[in-house]
């Protein structure tokens, strides 16, 4: 108590010492910016005069503008037609007009005429003319344009810079440009985010480091358009994808279980009614001690079909070159991956006030599991291993993954509410493998009665099947009070038969199978989840609102009877199912204030959960029936703002979490395995991020974290398998990270643009799952802190584009998982080598 006491007081003099900090910043900045336009519309704009051009955007766009008679009286507009962003819109029907226009205040414009440019200002309008000839929104990055991100985080369209909630905005096209298309290629691009791969085709993606282990219940919820995806998260592809949104904190009251620490949603491309467009890119790539090299094709088309219908498919293929060499088979580049899948959709509108769109998407991956055998006293079968190597069984790390995805999303404007129904069904199958020969492989000599040993494959398919339902409404009333209420179902399955878990005898070089020794035949497993939830948003005045939520949740877990066959251990059971029945509520608070119209503080209390559920493995000795629930409470101040007439950018939060009741990966003999309950923990920290733009076409972008995220109740004797004490850090949890990354756009002619970049990302020291060991904590593996660096350059010409890149430039061996309290003890996984790559896009 004294130490959370403490904690909870350093956290508390931190928030007060940040509204202080973020008041003398908004005191010493001028507030004179008002609301840029926000979000896109349909356009159907032929050219005519002026003054009735911009009365047809004024209802289109939903904005009033205020213009002279006698400024548009002499004027004839440029056609606009298609769906455009507003301010994008309004550039275009002005275009050669020589008037320009600014935001007054929220949804109003004033169009007036174009002042004599300065000649610094000539020279960001003749960069933007020529980005403007690339096909690129006008000024993309230079100062003072109305480039804005559009988020959804709250369940509505809204400014980033607006949102009272830490959001980071991941740019999806230039993971695909630099071959960044793997889970864990995110490590190191957002503040407080982080991807621990392990094996079975498990990670663990952890926010503000919580985590207990990579192979506990997931702790950050991940959405496809607003669907949530099943506990096995997948290397979801980012090509076809428009953003992908980080949310930092527990998101229960909105998206309910496992977002205890935060949320990763990823926004898929919507099909366009606007025009025809295309777009293919065909790379490779060479990987530092590559068996091969590695290629990727992707392509994407938006048709319209008719005014109010449209279609969108894309499709891609790609090889992830192999670089580990197994010693033991000879084979080079083990670690090779297969990926390949698609997205269709369908979006149909027939007015302004419904809308559906039906997507499918499929995924599929096979490979070879990146596990890299240190040298390791006590395994003779790491004995003289050298950079990149293993020594495993064949097929010992092979595994396959598919994953299916299928929504339908309805949107509705009936009598002043907004409806909105999301429909999801996904599906994740995987058949994995691991080399078990150094737990199991003298068991198999006695039992088999062998003169010598052979090897040991411990091998399972899964298949998870979720089905969700969502359906929420929104309105406002009259100009203080905003409400949205929404009721959520999903029912998530494990089917009979679809998780076992076998260890077999092998011959080691040729992998061929020899015998059966043990079949943990897992049950069938169900979670129903019901919910209901409701966010009010009241505004005391223009600039101050606060919005309070709360959601109720039942949740209805059930498990199967489950057999265990294990002659090798001379084990045996068969245990019946399961089921119960939970309430869990969930609660948020958050106040803003603007101090001027781009700049705000808020302060968030937020919620979230972990459902409890029934235990597989009951009747086990030291295996209880269930485990509870986990909870956590996250309070916070934040301050976001743009300074420096739009050339400067900042968001920065505060923040302390409450984690209790941690659900915990546990083992009893001969190794059965089971989720518990034990201690307690905190995550307290700091963030900051900035983005400059000092000139037209430089873009310097940066953040920092610090967290303190580890143990405040350590495990007590009866959490077997595992240890901890009190101030111990938390699995994968840094202190320090950060990122700094500089680009620059210039002009090379008046039709060739260039671009140079580069990025480092910092990720500071951090410790492995949790252990046994009887109090010895240099048990957990420990992970030493690295820098890495990539650079990139570009040429765009018209259409076509051409990208050199090059990620982990100085070729580092850095540690993201593996190790003791893993499988094998003496495996780790590496960041992926030095890469150089060449991708070429045309778009149509």
């Amino acid at each position: 108590m004294r130490t959370f006491s403490a904690s909870l007081h350093t956290a508390l003099r931190g928030l007060v010492g940040g509204w202080l900090l973020m008041l003398l910043l908004c005191t010493a900045t001028s507030a004179a910016w008002a609301d840029e336009l926000v979000g896109n519309a349909q356009f159907d704009i032929p050219s005519q005069s002026l003054a009735t051009a911009l009365l047809r955007y004024s209802q289109q766009a939903s904005v009033q503008v205020v213009v002279s008679n006698e400024v548009a009286k002499t004027r004839t507009s440029t056609a606009v037609q298609g769906e455009y962003p507003k301010a994008k819109a309004l550039e275009m029907l002005l275009r050669g007009s020589g008037l320009t226009f600014h935001v007054t205040a929220e949804r109003t414009v004033a169009i007036s005429e174009e002042k004599t440019p300065t000649a610094w200002e000539k020279n960001q309008d003749e960069f933007r003319v020529a980005q403007m000839d690339q096909g690129e929104s006008a000024a993309a990055g230079a100062a003072g344009n109305l480039e804005e991100i559009i988020v959804t985080a709250r369940k509505k369209e809204e400014k980033l810079q607006e949102t009272p909630v830490p959001v980071s905005v991941i740019d999806t096209q230039a993971l695909t440009e630099s071959n960044q298309v793997m889970l864990r290629d995110l490590n190191g691009t957002v503040p407080a985010l982080s991807v621990t791969p392990g094996i079975e085709n498990q990670q663990s993606v952890t926010i503000r480091g919580l985590s207990t282990g990579v192979y506990g219940i997931p702790t950050v919820a991940i959405t496809v358009d607003d669907v949530p995806l099943t506990n096995i998260v997948p290397d979801f592809d980012p090509g076809d994808i428009t953003r992908i949104e980080v949310l930092r904190g527990p998101q229960g009251t909105l998206y309910g279980a496992n977002s205890i620490g935060g949320l990763l949603k990823y926004v898929t491309t919507d099909p366009s009614t606007g025009a025809f467009s295309a777009r293919l890119q065909a790379g490779t790539s060479h990987v530092s001690n590559g068996a091969e090299p590695g290629y990727n094709f992707r392509g994407s088309i938006n048709m319209p079909v008719t005014d109010t219908l449209a279609l969108r498919a894309s499709a891609f293929t790609r090889q992830d070159p192999g670089y580990i060499d197994d010693v033991l088979t000879g084979q080079d580049g083990v670690n090779k991956a297969h990926v390949y899948g698609g997205k269709v959709s369908a979006l149909w509108s027939p007015s302004q006030a419904f809308s559906l769109k039906l997507s499918a998407v499929y995924e599929h991956m096979e490979g070879g599991e990146p596990l890299v055998y240190l040298p390791t006293p006590g395994y003779p079968g790491t004995a003289g291993l050298g950079d990149l190597q293993q020594n495993e069984v064949n097929g010992g790390g092979d595994y396959t993954r598919a994953f299916e995805l299928y929504s339908a999303n309805i949107k509705a404007h009936l009598g002043g509410i907004d409806l909105v129904s999301i429909t999801g069904y996904n599906i994740t199958k995987s058949n994995y493998s691991w080399d078990g020969t150094w737990a199991y492989g003298s068991a198999w000599q006695a039992f088999l009665n062998l003169n010598y040993q052979p090897g040991s494959e411990v091998a399972g398919p899964w298949t998870e099947k979720i089905f969700t339902q969502e359906v929420r409404a929104a309105a406002q009333i009259g100009n203080k009070l905003d409400w949205q209420l929404g009721v959520f179902y999903s029912h998530d399955v494990i089917p009979v038969g679809a998780y076992a878990v076998l260890n077999y005898a092998v011959t080691p070089i040729t992998g061929r199978y020899i015998a059966t020794g043990a079949y943990f035949g897992l049950p069938a497993k169900s979670l129903v989840d019901y919910a209901a939830f409701c966010n009010l948003t009241y505004r005391f005045t223009e600039r101050l609102d606060v919005q309070v939520g709360a959601r109720e949740s039942v949740d209805q877990p059930h498990t199967g009877e489950s057999v265990t066959l294990a002659p090798l251990f001379n084990f045996n059971s068969s245990v019946a199912g399961l089921s119960g029945n939970v309430n869990h509520a969930t609660y948020s608070f958050t106040p803003r204030y603007k101090i001027a119209d781009d700049l705000m503080v808020y302060s968030r209390i937020a919620s979230g959960y972990q459902p409890g559920g029934p235990n597989s493995t009951v009747g086990v000795q030291g295996v209880p029936q269930a485990y509870g629930a986990s909870t956590s409470w996250n309070y916070e101040v934040g301050f976001k703002g743009e300074l420096l007439d739009h050339r400067l950018s900042v968001d920065t939060s505060v923040y302390y979490i409450d984690w209790q009741k941690l659900q915990v990966a546990l083992t009893v003999p001969p190794g059965i395995s089971f989720t518990g309950n034990a201690g307690a923990a905190k995550s307290e920290g700091v963030e900051l991020s900035l983005t400059a733009r000092p000139f037209s076409g430089l873009t310097i972008s940066g953040w920092v974290t610090y967290d303190d995220a580890s143990l405040t109740e350590g495990f007590p004797s009866t959490a077997t398998s595992i240890y901890g004490y009190p101030g111990e850090p938390l699995p994968y949890a840094s202190r320090w990270s950060g990122n700094i990354s500089l680009e620059r756009k210039f002009p090379l002619s008046s039709q060739v643009t260039g671009v140079v970049g580069g990025t480092a990302s910092y990720i500071g020291e951090r410790m492995g799952t949790f252990t046994g060991g009887g109090g010895v904590s240099a048990l957990r593996a420990e992970y030493p802190a690295y820098t890495e660096v990539g650079l990139h350059a570009g040429v765009n010409y018209a259409s076509w584009s051409a990208n050199l890149f090059v990620t982990n430039l100085a070729d580092r061996r850095a540690i993201v998982g593996g190790g003791v309290g893993d499988y094998p003890p003496f495996a780790y996984q590496y960041i992926t080598p030095r890469t150089v790559g060449l991708n070429l896009v045309a778009t149509f």
